[in-house]
């Protein structure tokens, strides 16, 4: 039985991946006491900002004789913590080990990555590596290239507006309502268009939309909102998702500004706490491609709520500019009141 072949199964596009995470720099130098010197300036002066990783080959002495392991050290924001593991992990197990990681440091003498710097120790030094090369005295120039290189590859953003709901408390489809002249699954689409490279809604299989939106249906049905954002992922890992539920009546554009403006890529998402300070909201947020593996750690374990992620997740929670913008409709009264205020201000 051909059980791998991927034209006979669903599709899934594959996440980019080096060696060891999305983004890593090989260290490469004469001597591995550089290697670490290098690393250990890097965890200091980067770990303020990005969470880091440095992987290295250690030789250690046991009793009578010498074992070679591999050293990995985690460092974020002041806190470190490191451990020795006798081999290197597998592929897949290095994805799920690394994958919140930002950055992984690598002790490019012994292990091989996808993008790596030489170091030199002497301006004399003229062999040809084939790398950036940088001199030992002069790290801000490494720091500068590695933050380069992390905001050129910081995370696009795709827009997702949450559409496929049954509605079933307010006893019609909460995403032709209109609020604004126009159905709000549109008003919201048209909201989320100046901050994503592309939107689209999370939809049912029957759904039907006019022609140009674009559409993802949802893969794992009857799982909700959860649903719906793994759906997106599936279909393109890479980019960041900005989520945005069809029921938010009062949602503007200077709540997205905010919400953009402070996204904080490092975290698994970024999202508003809710209007009496108590949980963070999931659907109207950005997740981040790290969180899609743990969307379904959360799942593994009978989890479907997208809330309890974030808050068992490292999120980065800001305070609304507006919190009537975090306010949803769900029945025919929430709807009544909501289109009076709107008139009201219009």
């Amino acid at each position: 039985m051909d059980c791998c072949n991927q034209d006979k199964i669903s599709k899934l596009i594959k996440p980019h991946w080096g060696e060891f995470g999305k983004n890593e720099i090989g260290i490469k130098a004469k001597s591995d006491e550089i290697v670490r010197q290098i690393a250990e300036a890097l965890m200091f002066t980067l770990a303020r900002k990005y969470k880091l990783a440095f992987v290295d080959h250690r030789r250690i002495q046991l009793s009578s004789f010498y074992q070679e392991i591999v050293n990995v050290q985690f460092a974020f924001q002041g806190q470190s913590t490191q451990f020795n593991i006798p081999n290197l992990p597998n592929d897949f197990q290095r994805k799920s080990l690394f994958n919140e990681q930002d950055l992984i440091l690598i002790n490019g003498n012994h292990f091989s990555a996808h993008d790596s710097i030489y170091v030199i120790d002497n301006l004399q030094e003229t062999d040809k590596h084939y790398l950036p090369t940088f001199y030992l005295g002069e790290m801000y120039k490494i720091v500068e290239y590695i933050e380069n290189l992390l905001t050129e590859r910081k995370p696009k953003l795709n827009g997702l507006v949450l559409v496929g709901g049954k509605s079933m408390r307010m006893g019609r489809d909460k995403g032709l309502i209109d609020y604004h002249g126009k159905p709000q699954r549109e008003y919201v689409h048209d909201l989320l268009l100046p901050y994503c490279e592309e939107v689209y809604f999370s939809c049912r299989e029957s759904q039907d939309f006019a022609e140009g939106y674009k559409r993802i249906e949802d893969r794992l049905v009857g799982l909700g909102p959860v649903g719906g954002i793994l759906s997106a992922m599936m279909s393109n890992p890479e980019k960041a998702w900005l989520v945005v539920a069809c029921d938010l009546p009062f949602i503007d554009k200077k709540t997205l500004d905010f919400l953009v403006q402070n996204r904080n890529f490092s975290k698994v998402a970024t999202a508003f706490i809710d209007p009496e300070g108590k949980f963070p909201e999931p659907l109207i947020a950005i997740w981040e491609p790290k969180s899609y593996a743990i969307l379904y750690q959360f799942l593994s374990q009978g989890y479907s709520c997208p809330r309890k992620v974030l808050i068992n997740s490292d999120t980065h929670i800001l305070k609304a500019p507006n919190n009537k913008a975090l306010t949803n409709a769900n029945e025919p009264n929430d709807y009544e009141q909501a289109k009076k205020e709107i008139n009201l201000e219009n």
